[in-house]
């Protein structure tokens, strides 16, 4: 089966949400500050339930060693209480004082600026509440702070000041889970112009570099135009995708050129409800020979999913919907 279809229910349960958005709020976007590219600055206010950036360490209620602190030594003229409140006569010793926290896991600011700056691209930097993706519970838009760029060659209509970006917990057409970003990138009269999905499936996070969560590869992108009919119907067509490199040992899957970093929430998840931090840089192609190479790959021609030509590429919601005027 064609393998944009692995991810085909992803992307109409977050078009779906990501389409009633554009109509309640048409300003959303209007914080951009990238002069030519898209940018998905977010314009929600932060989540006052997000308690990550305090530093407030708790105190440890195992610690009883202060409790010594009270009892008064049977000979007065001891000084030596080393359990005592008092000063400690080595300075150096620490010895009650609570570790220093871990690092916290931050995005390197290397993803607010493409590696691949002289070609097409996809780059996202940035934090946000993860989703269901389902629109009725009203997904948040990422964080204040959050950049996209984006540059290809045959995408050209749309109002790069217009986007809305979302980080969705959901499961593939394959039944593979996945941690998703997906963009909605406007045009001048407030409607999806594309739909932009970069997918971090879930087997991917067990290939990262344990120390700085980062992996050699990126997550893998595809970005679909959107055109609307006066019947109801839109019609969406694959126009760019991930450039994919041949496995490096055979068996292996094929991964898209780039990079990504993440980071998990305050409980150590990725889980709906937690704020997580992603950076991703990713290579993009908009020939249709390359598009259509990779979709083809073990099938053949009688394969009803087998791609011809650009037409193929594209499909109508809902089916027969899509009627030129």
């Amino acid at each position: 089966m064609k393998k944009f279809l692995m991810i085909f229910s992803l992307i109409l349960t977050m078009f779906f949400f990501v389409s009633c958005a554009s109509d309640d709020d048409e300003d959303a976007g209007d914080t951009a500050n990238n002069n030519d590219k898209t940018d998905t600055s977010d314009t929600a206010p932060s989540d006052p339930n997000d308690t990550s950036d305090s530093d407030t360490t708790p105190s440890d209620p195992s610690d009883t060693d202060s409790g010594n602190a009270d009892t008064t030594p049977s000979d007065p003229t001891d000084t030596d209480s080393g359990d005592a409140d008092t000063t400690p006569s080595d300075p150096t010793d620490t010895g009650d004082t609570a570790p220093a926290p871990a690092p916290e896991c931050e995005i390197s600011s290397s993803f607010k600026a493409s590696a691949y700056s002289d070609g097409e691209h996809y780059t996202f930097y940035g934090s946000g509440i993860v989703s269901d993706g389902d629109h009725n519970n009203k997904p948040t838009v990422t964080k204040e702070g959050t950049t996209t760029t984006l540059y290809t060659e045959g995408i050209t209509n749309y109002d790069p000041s217009r986007t809305q970006s979302f980080i969705v917990n959901a499961t593939l057409g394959s039944g593979a889970k996945a941690l998703s970003v997906n963009t909605l990138i406007y045009d001048d009269t407030n409607h999806v112009a594309f739909n932009l999905t970069a997918n971090m499936k879930n087997n991917y996070f067990s290939m990262m570099d344990a120390e700085t969560r980062t992996a050699s590869f990126a997550p893998e992108v595809e970005i679909l135009s959107v055109k609307s009919y006066s019947d109801g119907g839109e019609k969406l067509c694959t126009v760019a995708y991930s450039v994919m490199n041949a496995p490096a040992n055979e068996g292996e899957p094929e991964l898209a050129e780039g990079k990504f970093q993440y980071c998990n929430g305050d409980d150590g998840t990725m889980n709906i409800g937690q704020t997580v931090k992603i950076g991703i840089d990713a290579k993009l192609t908009t020939s249709f020979e390359a598009i259509q190479a990779y979709f083809n790959e073990g099938l053949d021609e009688s394969d009803p999913y087998f791609v011809k030509t650009e037409e193929d590429l594209c499909w109508c919601i809902p089916a027969g919907k899509c009627v030129e005027e």
